[in-house]
C-alpha cells in the first residue's frame, strides 16, 4: 500500500487500506508473475499517459484496475505504452495511409506507362 501511495502520489487515487479483497490480487499477481513484476507494472504506468489520465475521458487506471488478472497483465505485455489514439485519430492516420498509397500507387502505373511508351520508341529496351 505505502509504496503504491508513494510512487503514484499527485498521479492517482490514493488508497486507504489494504482489503482482503486486494491483498489476494497481489498476492496472485506475484505468485503469477513474480515479486519484480509489480515495480515493472509500476513503472510502466508511470510512462503510460493514458493510464495517468491523459485520454479523451480524463480517465485513470486505479489499484483495484491494475490489480485485475487482464488488466496487469496488459500492462506487461505492453499494451498501454506510448500513447493511445483516439478512433477520430485512428481514422485520420489510416485516411493518411490510404492518401499515400493512392499516389504511390499512381506514380507507379505512370512509371509503368511512360517506360511502354519509351520501349515502343526503342529508346530502351
Amino acid at each position: 500500500m505505502e509504496y503504491y501511495n508513494t510512487t503514484f502520489k499527485d498521479r492517482l487515487q490514493q488508497i486507504r487500506s489494504m482489503t482482503d479483497v486486494r491483498k489476494k490480487a497481489v498476492k496472485a499477481r506475484i505468485a503469477q508473475y513474480g515479486k519484480e513484476s509489480v515495480r515493472s507494472v509500476f513503472n510502466l504506468i508511470l510512462q503510460s499517459p493514458f493510464l495517468l489520465g491523459a485520454n479523451d475521458r480524463n480517465w485513470k487506471c486505479d489499484f483495484d484496475w491494475i490489480f485485475k488478472q487482464a488488466n496487469f497483465t496488459k500492462i506487461l505485455e505492453g499494451n498501454y505504452n506510448g500513447t493511445r489514439l483516439s478512433k477520430n485519430q485512428q481514422d485520420s492516420e489510416q485516411r493518411k495511409r490510404d492518401s499515400v498509397l493512392a499516389v504511390a500507387t499512381t506514380v507507379r502505373e505512370a512509371a509503368a506507362k511512360k517506360r511502354k511508351e519509351l520501349e515502343a520508341e526503342d529508346v530502351i529496351e
